[in-house]
């Protein structure tokens, strides 16, 4: 993954749970039953920053898993390439 998304990902979980610490932190000063009240909508923030962190680091990895199979099938056009050009030299050298 590339540092940039990685940068993103965390930011996006880090704020999640910001968010989540005031609900709570704000319920808890108004009283048990806020609390109480409060934890199901800072758990559903958390698992939200969670899930959007993880598809920002799986589509990271995704763009850089093609672009290594891009390079890769580029590396093999210029190998494959490279060897006909020596097998051609070696015919025309034999030729000679």
């Amino acid at each position: 993954i590339n540092d940039a998304a990685k940068v993103a990902a965390d930011k996006v979980r880090s704020e999640g749970n910001a968010q989540a610490d005031k609900l709570l932190s704000e319920a808890k000063a108004k009283g048990m039953i806020a609390e109480k009240l409060a934890k199901e909508p800072a758990n559903k923030l958390r698992k939200e920053a969670s899930k959007k962190a993880d598809e920002i680091e799986a589509k990271a990895q995704s763009e850089s898993q093609t672009k290594v199979n891009q390079a890769k099938q580029e590396s093999d056009k210029i190998k494959a390439k490279a060897k006909a050009e020596g097998a051609q030299l070696i015919e025309d050298a034999k030729k000679k």
